[in-house]
């Protein structure tokens, strides 16, 4: 038995059972891979693991959600996708700041989606890019290669959108 497939590109041929059956496997594999989803993650346990803060942070290195563990709930509930809305009462420089860029670096990666943070103005929200969110986009590997290089021209990464 001989099957060959042919493309633009790429001419294979299987000429035995033996690389028809390898073939097979090979594809079974791939759509079993294509075809499971995600393993679910905690959005805490997920920052814990993916997030490095910038030289600019106050405590530079791997994020840990146990500095304040308070957090972790809050995090949690956000990352929980049978919330629609989450609404925060809290007191003055606890860390929402953080956990609206952890919140925001998880969709990123996981479920890629409009996401807005608001700034009273242009001024502020400068800032904000370039200084709280910016260095956790080139700090943590695994976002990093989610959004482009800020020195590409071609409009795709634009500071404010």
């Amino acid at each position: 038995m001989s099957i060959t497939i042919e493309s633009s590109t790429d001419n294979v041929s299987i000429s035995t059972p033996e690389a028809l059956r390898n073939l097979n496997r090979s594809l079974q594999e791939i759509t079993q891979t294509l075809m499971t989803p995600p393993r679910r993650v905690m959005l805490s346990d997920w920052a814990d693991e993916n997030i490095f803060l910038g030289l600019s942070s106050p405590e530079p290195g791997a994020w840990r959600t146990s500095r304040a563990p308070y957090q972790k709930e809050i995090l949690d509930v956000c990352g929980d996708y049978q919330n629609e809305r989450v609404v925060l009462m809290s007191s003055a420089q606890i860390g929402k700041t953080s956990i609206l860029l952890n919140v925001s670096a998880y969709y990123m990666k996981h479920d890629p989606c409009p996401i807005m943070v608001v700034q009273p103005d242009r001024q502020m929200a400068d800032s904000f890019s370039m200084n709280k969110l910016e260095p956790i986009l080139n700090e943590s590997p695994s976002l990093k290669k989610l959004v482009q290089s800020k020195r590409k021209r071609d409009g795709g990464n634009r500071k404010l959108e």
